[in-house]
């Protein structure tokens, strides 16, 4: 149940329950070594807009709400949509949508490793599979390691494709342990460098996802294609759990639609409930009806939290990390 559950954050089965408001996205916490700032070696950037997806044909016509589309006040401008029951189809993704779909980082500090000036204590570089148990700590789910370069930092432009939604992709991350590393991995005394050097390629290795025992991996420029992103990310949840993830996904991308109305519905209740304290008071029989409703969507909303989380669970392999070097 970790799974969704660790993505959430703040936005958890009880906060749902109470109507509590979804937190902030995840803060990542700088893994960056003092005195070692400036470009890496071998760091060439990440170029922009250069996404094999780039030429992904649009969809024609003004889009809702443009300026080109009919605006607020139009004779011929349809109502918001709603089915039975009332509640406005969303348009965009509301706060608890948001907060599963945000990734949450870890950033990885390799201080203790850390001597004075540039150099580190005997432990230093360490092999690959050293680096993996190092960096998945306590955490057995697969690895996913980002590399940020000096033109891309804090940036997740290596990982997601700038014109599109993502939306697949960012839920196939919530079975990973999603790890960044700042530009200086690159350089030749850092204790993680190894993940990372390729000598015998041009360009150094931006993104990468592994089992926590090194013996699966997969690595990427930051320049691939989303259905290959895609592909490999699901690849590697089966590898490492029982289940395969396509169920949980397509019934995760139907659970953000149903989160996205209770929050819809939830807000606006809160403002009826609002106005009408400020206009007739707390105890008229409007604003009990209008109380009992918002208690059946945050209940709707925590029986639906629910459900997600169990889909999601598709029971991790743990891997048994044998103490070994490459």
């Amino acid at each position: 149940m970790q799974v969704l559950i660790r993505s959430l954050g703040a936005v958890t089965l009880a906060l749902s329950i109470l109507g509590a408001p979804a937190g902030a996205a995840p803060q990542c916490h700088s893994s960056y070594i003092p005195g070692d700032a400036g470009p890496a070696p071998g760091d060439h950037g990440h170029p922009a807009d250069h996404h094999p997806e780039a030429a992904t044909p649009k969809p024609t016509g003004p889009a809702p709400g443009s300026p080109n589309g009919p605006g607020p006040g139009m004779p011929n401008t349809p109502g918001p949509k709603t089915p039975r029951g009332g509640m406005i189809i969303p348009m965009t993704r509301q706060t608890t949508s948001k907060a599963i779909l945000a990734v949450d980082w870890d950033c990885p500090v390799a201080e203790s490793f850390r001597k004075s000036g540039s150099t580190y204590a005997a432990k230093g570089v360490m092999s690959r599979v050293e680096a993996l148990r190092f960096i998945a700590g306590k955490d057995s789910r697969p690895l996913l390691i980002l590399r940020e370069c000096t033109k891309c930092r804090g940036t997740e432009h290596a990982l997601f494709h700038r014109r599109l939604k993502n939306e697949r992709i960012k839920l196939l991350l919530n079975w990973f342990h999603c790890v960044k590393l700042p530009p200086e991995v690159l350089k030749p005394t850092h204790p993680f460098h190894r993940l990372f050097f390729e000598p015998k390629k041009r360009s150094s290795v931006h993104l990468l996802i592994a089992t926590t025992d090194g013996v699966h991996r997969t690595e990427f420029s930051g320049l691939q294609s989303q259905s290959l992103m895609r592909n490999s990310l699901v690849s590697m949840i089966e590898k490492s759990y029982e289940k395969k993830p396509n169920v949980a996904l397509r019934s995760m991308l139907k659970h953000l639609s149903q989160f996205d109305r209770f929050d819809l519905r939830e807000v606006e209740l809160l403002r009826a409930l609002d106005r009408e304290a400020e206009g007739h008071g707390l105890k008229t029989s409007k604003h009990k009806k209008l109380t009992k409703e918002l208690v059946v969507v945050r209940a709707q909303k925590a029986k639906s939290m629910k459900t997600a989380i169990a889909v999601c669970d598709l029971k991790l392999r743990i891997v048994d990390v044998k103490k070994k070097s490459d």
